[in-house]
């Protein structure tokens, strides 16, 4: 991704991969918390990331989601909470 592509494209890419970590946290049973370790291995970018550039950013919010992220489901039990 060049300078000249709009950073909603980046934090789109990003949130792909934000989302897909967290949830793959919750999948594995990993507790929701500031000691959960970095994972062990990333999966594939998503087909939409089409450059390198994208493909780390996706990585990049892979592991912070799959660190610090509220999975679909944290998200969904806080959402019936209020």
């Amino acid at each position: 991704m060049t300078d000249t592509e709009p950073s909603s494209r980046r934090g789109h890419i990003f949130n792909l991969g934000f989302r897909r970590g967290a949830n793959d946290r919750d999948a594995a049973s990993l507790p929701y918390t500031s000691h959960t370790p970095w994972p062990t291995s990333i999966p594939a970018a998503s087909s939409e990331c089409l450059t390198d550039d994208e493909r780390e950013h996706w990585t990049t919010g892979y592991r912070m989601g799959y660190v610090i992220g509220a999975s679909d489901r944290d998200i969904q039990r806080h959402d019936h909470v209020a």
